[in-house]
């Protein structure tokens, strides 16, 4: 069956994270920066899934069994729009460069995570913003687990070079809250859908001609909590289900042998659709699976 002999499929991301791929699908950027994260190949990798704009999609469904999986299934207009009101709120409180950015990071990382869903976002956020080189940020019971704090301005002492950009890693709080006001425009329930779940019960749903993208966490990874990394068993066996319901299938993986007979891409990174480093892969190839 081609592709286009159907009608338009959904994007089915089961270790989502960041969700970049369905992020750049909707027009808008990714929320923090974090490990393994595929924004700056989520051009390629909508190409490879034939995707271009939420309009070639009639749902899109995100699933992860960490904290970003948390994040997507309280996803809502309303509460994106709260959480932006909350990190302007804490710009105006802790400002920079009188060292407030450092005082907000030791505060909400040393508090045990809220119950309230937006202050519990804007401080997942916050957080996964500042961690040094994005590593995976995990709330635990009486606080939060982070990797070293990522300012938003470095100053002249932190400098190594004249190269060096005085930026941090991190995303300043008003981008992250214009992040989130974006992506509050075009979140419809209607097509998203979040669960904190690595998805596997959604395999019963893939129909021909939806689409699915598979990026599993890797256990060398710092950070990922062990409920959280999925063993190439476990990535093997859902790529070949939803194949062999009929999907196209597309996974980021670092040993192409993971799926033998696989088309295998190679997986570059791109800023403004430009490919950058020389064209210089990453460890990752992209393994496609494309229907019968």
């Amino acid at each position: 069956m081609s592709i286009s002999s159907v009608g338009r499929p959904r994007l089915f991301e089961p270790y989502a994270g960041t969700a970049a791929v369905s992020m750049r699908l909707a027009g808008c950027r990714h929320l923090a920066p974090y490990v393994g994260g595929k924004h700056f190949s989520s051009r390629q990798i909508l190409e490879v899934l034939q995707l271009s704009s939420l309009e070639d999609v009639s749902g899109v469904k995100l699933g992860d069994a960490g904290p970003w999986g948390r994040f997507w299934e309280w996803c809502s207009t309303e509460r994106l729009e709260a959480v932006a009101d909350l990190l302007e709120g804490w710009d105006e409180r802790y400002p920079q460069p009188e060292g407030g950015d450092r005082t907000l990071w030791e505060a909400i990382r040393s508090t045990r995570p809220p119950k309230n869903p937006v202050v519990w976002m804007a401080s997942f956020l916050y957080l996964q913003a500042r961690s040094y080189r994005g590593k995976p940020v995990w709330p635990l019971e009486d606080g939060w687990r982070t990797h070293g704090f990522d300012p938003e301005y470095r100053d002249t002492k932190v400098r190594t070079s004249a190269k060096t950009n005085n930026r941090g890693w991190a995303n300043a709080r008003p981008k992250i809250a214009l992040r989130c006001r974006d992506l509050a425009r075009v979140y419809d329930l209607s097509i998203f859908f979040g669960v904190r779940d690595q998805a596997m019960r959604w395999l019963g749903s893939v129909v021909p001609g939806d689409r699915v993208f598979l990026d599993p966490p890797y256990g060398r990874y710092q950070g990922y909590g062990p409920d959280a990394v999925a063993e190439p068993g476990a990535v093997e066996s859902l790529a070949l289900s939803c194949h062999a319901r009929g999907a196209l299938v597309v996974v980021a993986y670092d040993d192409p042998s993971l799926l033998p007979g696989a088309e295998v891409i190679p997986l570059t990174t791109r800023r403004s659709g430009r490919l950058q480093d020389g064209n210089a892969p990453l460890g990752d190839v992209l393994l496609v699976l494309r229907p019968d």
